[in-house]
């Protein structure tokens, strides 16, 4: 059955009406106009300026322009409050101030995980001169004094510890931990002034006594009669091996004095040298080899290594290991003439001559040794014996 036929039996039942079929003809065409109107209303709308509502859009520059003209002058007029703008001036001016900064903080924060690792590796005095240079910048850091106080002890800089402890340390709130560490350097430096105190209050009696000064054991004796319940006793048999006439006798002291007190890593380095002097080459160069396993920066020890190299021939590197334990320590007395020796030994004698001239201007004494070594009075050999220097 098609929709024609269907149609014409409609037109026969409804004969002066209008059938369903032309009702629902006459709705759809009605929904189609509606949304004629309804898309024509919004298009309207939809070109109407979005901040007033009121104009149309001006499209003439800018095809996808929102604004009206009227609004887009407005607000290219008056783009942004005056005190927005202010506070976003200062926003601006605190964000360079805090980034103007920020290359310095990492630039410490470095500088302490440099002296951290320096530290743990055990080259010491590279950690002492990190955590120093933090310290300057920050005094008030009981961390870094800490820090510094443990560097200083452990590279045997004993008076610089106890400058830190008296101005830094003294009198301030830490924790158990660092508690325990303060103490115990405070007792070993009590322990170690102590005695270096009273040697020094012997040798100021000595030095108004006649009688007895001219007696070269006198000192000997008088240090050998302090009670070791009262001084230190690894720094009492440092002292009397100093003063010992007998060098078999001096190693044996030394060694003593070392096993009473491991902390004091300096003896060491004293140990090894008295060794050399002997003859005990290979004894002694185990020895300074201990003393960097302790510590990689001891410059005692460094040098003595270096002044092995020069007697086994080895003037480069004798000299290079001579020059390192320098830059560490240019006032030790016995450094600063392996330094004038070493400069000797590898040609470099106008050097080694002006070092000399510019310690004497700053009332440097060196021991006569080392002049009888540059007048040729005495060989390299000889002056690293037990009768020469040390």
């Amino acid at each position: 059955m098609s929709t024609v036929n269907d149609q014409d039996n409609l037109a026969e039942l409804y004969p002066d009406e209008q059938s369903p079929l032309q009702d629902i003809q006459q709705d759809t065409q009605d929904d189609i106009d509606n949304e004629s109107n309804t898309s024509d209303a919004e298009e309207e709308t939809t070109n109407l300026c979005i901040a007033c509502r009121q104009r149309e859009k001006d499209k003439s520059d800018n095809p996808h322009s929102e604004l009206c003209t009227e609004c887009r002058h407005a607000l290219i007029k008056y783009p942004i409050p005056k005190w927005i703008f202010l506070i976003f001036v200062l926003i601006v001016i605190l964000l360079a101030a805090s980034v103007k900064n920020i290359p310095e903080s990492i630039k410490d924060l470095k500088a302490y995980q440099d002296a951290e690792a320096k530290y743990y590796d055990k080259y010491y005095y590279d950690s002492l001169v990190l955590y120093d240079e933090l310290y300057q910048k920050y005094p008030d850091s009981v961390l870094l004094a800490v820090k510094l106080m443990q560097a200083c002890i452990k590279q045997q800089n004993f008076d610089y510890a106890a400058y830190i402890i008296d101005n830094s340390l003294v009198g301030k709130e830490v924790d158990d931990s660092d508690y325990k560490l303060i103490t115990e350097s405070i007792d070993l430096l009590d322990r170690y002034y102590s005695l270096v105190s009273k040697v020094d209050e012997i040798i100021t009696e000595l030095q108004s006594d006649p009688v007895h000064l001219s007696d070269p054991g006198y000192l000997y004796e008088q240090i050998n009669l302090l009670d070791e319940e009262e001084y230190d006793k690894a720094l009492k048999l440092f002292y009397l091996a100093m003063l010992e006439d007998k060098p078999e006798d001096a190693v044996d002291l030394l060694q003593q004095a070392y096993y009473a007190e491991p902390r004091f890593t300096f003896l060491l380095g004293y140990l090894g040298n008295a060794q050399r002097s002997i003859g005990m080459k290979d004894e002694a160069l185990a020895t300074y080899e201990k003393a960097l396993e302790h510590n990689k920066t001891d410059h005692l020890a460094i040098r003595g290594i270096g002044i092995l190299e020069l007697l086994s021939g080895n003037k480069e590197k004798g000299l290079e290991l001579v020059q390192k334990a320098f830059e560490i320590a240019p006032f030790d007395t016995y450094v600063s003439e392996a330094m004038v020796i070493a400069l000797c030994e590898n040609g470099k004698r106008e050097e080694a001559e002006q070092l000399i001239e510019d310690y004497l201007q700053n009332e440097y004494i060196f021991n006569e040794e080392l002049y009888s070594y540059l007048n040729g009075s005495i060989t390299l050999e000889e002056y690293f014996t037990y009768q020469g220097g040390e």
